[in-house]
């Protein structure tokens, strides 16, 4: 408390005119330990205004916002280190990389059948003898979902590797609409006899099942994405059901409405009472009538062909993009009448030939969008292997759907009319990237939208997944890995780096704090023992010199104390991917005790770790989102990994992964929660990590929260 009440004083005493004295003291009070180490004369200065160490360093004093006083530190002069230090608990004969890839991969599945054997209890014989379906005649009640009859088959147990998946024949991932219907009629589409759900937004299909069930339901625990009250699997365990045909009631006399041309728009916004691109989309087509059915599809057609429903409630699902509206049922379709636009619409809703101020309107971009893009030259073909179309009428909608259709997750679109589909290769990476205003050419088929330009692409995702990355991430055998530390204030997005390095290396992250839900989610080394050395990295928010030193070597991830601290804020309220309201800001002192806290914890994460670590590499969050292919090579190159191209453009391909916070411009914050009080104490800890980066022949912080004080 003498601690708080000095630190308080100061500020106090920083914020009146004449006192530049105290503001000295205050820096010079901060900035002290970065001295001594680069002058070796003091050996046990604290950071922070209260001195003190954190007894133990655990983890829930960061998340209880209670950071009464920051760890004690002590700077050494820094002492030369041996090449490859990092691997010094370890004999050359080692080679924990030299391994064989293909030796590696069969022994890892030897062992994960050898685990499935313990634990899992063995098929019924009648089972067994029926060959690879392997289910006996089900009692379990017939379902309908979106005019498709199934039978749950139960929870069965899966595996990552693709070639002892328990479907194998197709699948598709939607992180934002997956449901029971929607997986039962993607493999029904394809005249597939099982479709298995999992790990919320996954789908798979085959005509055989290859796993047997597992030992409990209830290992099949996951909430969909796409509607909550239904269960899609587990983590690795998937709910499947044995598809019976269509009902009676999809047919024409109980169905809502069935339109004569369908367009299926993924990810893309959908609201009735304004001009989308779905409204546009029929006037470009020039048909009368527009269709919403199942929270996210769109269809049009000039006449209609079915009767309406009995019940108007029977169109009771919500658009994905407007909760507060109507799109259809399950299998029935809202449908409106087009007649024609409102002279309110025409001047602002609509962009001019050769406007470039795209980034403006609502219309200029489309959902999904990635990047405009610099287009290789002397090449009429984008991608190798790809699928091109051309035409006149393309809009970006059409160019998505037949990527997606081909199966390809990157689509691009050129010169007004062009449609490439593929995945990123060497000659077209998404690192050459122009200004958005650049792809400022309208597409042929629906004008206010931008379908790249002369020389540039207009780059978006498609809802396929780029498998290069996803498959055959593994756990190595014990002692395998050094102790590398994945260190960082939380907030700074260390769950979102583990995805990257787990998909860039090909192996697993692990933790210090054993977290069920993210091991759920499919971090598989978030319950490997810490020390163990199976996992490439492991994930610490620990500061202490005992633990820090446990370590032999430390990725450290900075960023934008205001941002990780608002993040931190968010995920102790709204969870990894929520928001914390906004009267939590204005509760009592809670808001100002949690910036005291963090903002020291801040500091001293990155100056501790750059005291006692014995080699250290400092990442910085917002150079990942700019440039992140440079970034992971770094980390591979810090890491001793080799750099496999076809990976890392498969992780640039899809960076955001699932811990991500999506944006969500309701949920974030009207007003700056930042008191000038504040921002002045946090400025001073941003000037104490400046002074410890630069005195370690660090690359210096981000010019977005650079010291701005002046003395």
């Amino acid at each position: 408390m003498r601690g708080r009440i000095q630190q308080y004083c100061c500020l106090r005493m920083i914020r009146r005119k004449g006192h530049i004295l105290a503001k000295l003291a205050f820096v010079i009070l901060l900035a002290l330990p970065a001295y001594v180490l680069l002058l070796n004369k003091t050996p046990s200065t604290g950071l922070t205004p209260g001195g003190g160490h954190i007894p133990g360093g655990a983890d829930d004093a960061y998340h209880a916002g209670d950071m009464e006083q920051g760890a004690k530190l002590r700077f050494n002069p820094p002492h030369d280190l041996p090449p490859n230090s990092i691997y010094s608990r370890h004999s050359p004969n080692d080679n924990p990389h030299g391994f064989d890839p293909k030796v590696l991969q069969q022994q890892q599945r030897r062992r994960s059948l050898q685990d499935r054997e313990a634990d899992t209890p063995k098929a019924p014989a009648a089972a067994v003898a029926a060959g690879p379906a392997a289910a006996a005649q089900s009692t379990q009640p017939i379902i309908e979902a979106s005019g498709i009859k199934a039978t749950p088959r139960g929870c069965f147990s899966d595996d990552p590797d693709k070639s002892q998946r328990a479907l194998r024949e197709t699948f598709f991932v939607d992180q934002r609409r997956m449901s029971v219907a929607l997986c039962l009629r993607y493999c029904h589409r394809r005249g597939l006899r099982f479709a298995g759900l999992e790990f919320r937004s996954e789908c798979y299909c085959g005509q055989d099942i290859y796993q047997s069930k597992a030992d409990n339901e209830t290992k099949c625990d996951l909430r969909c994405v796409g509607d909550t009250s239904e269960i899609c699997g587990g983590a690795p365990y998937i709910s499947i059901y044995e598809i019976l045909g269509e009902t009676n009631a999809n047919k024409p006399e109980a169905t809502g409405l069935f339109i004569i041309t369908a367009y299926i728009l993924p990810d893309a916004t959908l609201k009735k009472t304004k001009s989308t691109s779905y409204n546009r989309q029929h006037k470009t087509l020039g048909l009368r009538f527009a269709g919403l059915e199942f929270r996210s599809e769109c269809y049009c057609g000039q006449d209609i062909y079915q009767s309406k429903a009995d019940n108007e409630t029977k169109c009771d699902l919500r658009c994905v993009g407007d909760t507060s509206e109507i799109c259809g049922g399950a299998p029935y379709i809202s449908i409106y009448e087009i007649l024609g636009e409102t002279n309110a619409n025409k001047p602002e809703d609509q962009l001019k030939e050769g406007d470039t101020s795209s980034s403006q309107s609502p219309g200029g971009i489309a959902d999904g969008f990635r990047a405009c893009a610099i287009r290789p030259e002397g090449s009429a073909q984008i991608f190798s292997n790809g699928y091109t179309l051309v035409e006149n009428t393309m809009t970006v909608s059409k160019c998505v759907g037949a990527c997606t259709q081909k199966d390809f997750p990157m689509a691009a679109l050129g010169r007004g009319r062009e449609c490439h589909c593929g995945y990123l290769q060497h000659t077209f990476t998404l690192r050459d990237t122009a200004p958005t205003e650049k792809c400022n050419v309208p597409c042929g088929g629906a004008a206010e939208y931008y379908c790249g330009g002369e020389g540039y692409l207009s780059v978006y995702q498609t809802s396929v997944e780029d498998r290069r990355c996803t498959e055959n991430i593994q756990l190595r055998p014990s002692g395998t890995f050094p102790m590398v530390a994945l260190a960082s204030f939380p907030g700074s997005g260390n769950t979102w780096v583990r995805y990257l390095i787990e998909r860039a290396t090909g192996y697993y992250t692990g933790s210090y704090y054993d977290d069920g839900d993210l091991y759920k989610k499919g971090f598989r080394g978030e319950r490997e023992p810490w020390t163990k050395g199976t996992t490439v990295v492991v994930k610490t928010h620990r500061f202490d010199e005992e633990h820090v030193k446990a370590f032999d070597s430390a990725i450290i991830i900075v960023r934008d104390p205001y941002k990780a601290i608002i993040s931190e804020h968010n995920r102790k309220f709204g969870g990894h991917t929520g928001y914390a309201p906004e009267a939590q800001y204005k509760k009592g002192t809670e808001w100002i005790d949690f910036v005291t806290g963090k903002s020291r914890a801040w500091a001293n994460t990155a100056i501790n770790f750059l005291q006692y670590s014995k080699k250290v590499l400092v990442i910085y969050y917002e150079d990942l989102q700019t440039d992140l292919y440079d970034n992971l090579v770094k980390i591979l190159d810090f890491l001793g990994l080799p750099v496999d191209e076809d990976r890392l453009l498969c992780v640039v391909g899809n960076p955001l992964g699932k811990f991500k916070r999506p944006t969500d411009k309701r949920k974030q914050l009207t007003f700056d929660p930042y008191t000038e009080e504040m921002k002045e104490f946090i400025t001073l800890y941003v000037k104490g990590v400046s002074m410890a980066l630069k005195l370690k022949n660090q690359r210096h912080l981000p010019a977005q929260y650079d010291p701005k004080m002046e003395l």
